[in-house]
């Protein structure tokens, strides 16, 4: 292993223990944390996972400069992902417009008020071309048909580094909310892809707790047995998070 590949490693383990620290507590708002947005979640939560995995995905360095699509909180303001890496790499750039002011932003942190589209995303690859990473932890299920896709062209299309990580919440065939990603549609998403291709691929060994809506057998037409539903809306999610590694291929 090359002392390059060593202190990648070093800053894995460092932003794990750093994630540790800070998700859960009050000093450090984040959404689905166990204390913060109505208290559901915690540490090792689906949540905490994403970000978990993200961490060893994204295979930062301390010269990394970091994108962060919606990584925002509309309960909280603030965005706990991007504020974790900012302390272990050159510089993050969040994108989200539920962003808060948020006092002692450190200065290798930028907020960006603004919608994610094609054309604000390729703005900032043109203006910032040093961009290394892009992640994106569980946003695309609540952005409409024809943006996302817009976004993941302009990754292919303006992004120069190597490396994009997303996570999302999935259901292969239904969708139970709005914009809710499922196979035809996370096709849809990803196959504007052309310069990038999947490297790693991987499902959550936990679920949200309220991923099990009470909503999701509304019509009973979707069930043959009436009397399996009470049983159903315990035991049958109505979606699980999924994380995947796209880097930059180098087959023309």
């Amino acid at each position: 292993m090359s002392n390059h590949e060593i202190e990648k490693e070093i800053l894995k383990k460092k932003l794990k223990m750093e994630l540790w620290k800070m998700y859960g507590s009050d000093d450090h708002p984040a959404e689905w944390d166990g204390i913060h947005h109505g208290g559901g979640g915690g540490r090792l939560s689906q949540r905490f996972w994403e970000y978990f995995k993200a961490v060893e995905l994204l295979d930062l360095n301390k010269d990394s400069i970091v994108v962060d699509i919606g990584g925002g909180s509309n309960h909280t303001g603030v965005g706990f992902f991007g504020q974790l890496l900012s302390k272990y790499v050159k510089k993050v750039i969040i994108m989200d417009p539920v962003l808060k002011y948020q006092q002692g932003v450190s200065d290798n942190l930028q907020l960006i008020k603004e919608f994610c589209t094609f054309e604000t995303l390729s703005a900032l690859f043109k203006s910032q071309p040093g961009i290394t990473h892009v992640v994106s932890i569980s946003t695309f299920e609540h952005i409409e048909d024809g943006m996302r896709e817009g976004i993941v062209r302009a990754i292919n299309d303006s992004f120069k580094g190597d490396i994009f990580v997303a996570s999302y919440e999935y259901h292969s065939r239904i969708s139970f909310f709005e914009n809710q990603l499922n196979v035809k549609t996370v096709s849809k998403i990803f196959s504007e892809l052309k310069r990038f291709f999947p490297t790693e691929y991987y499902a959550s060994p936990v679920w949200a707790e309220n991923a099990y809506v009470h909503f999701m057998f509304r019509n009973k037409t979707s069930i043959p047995f009436k009397p399996l539903d009470k049983l159903f809306k315990k035991l049958i999610p109505a979606w699980y998070p999924v994380i995947i590694k796209f880097e930059r291929s180098i087959i023309a």
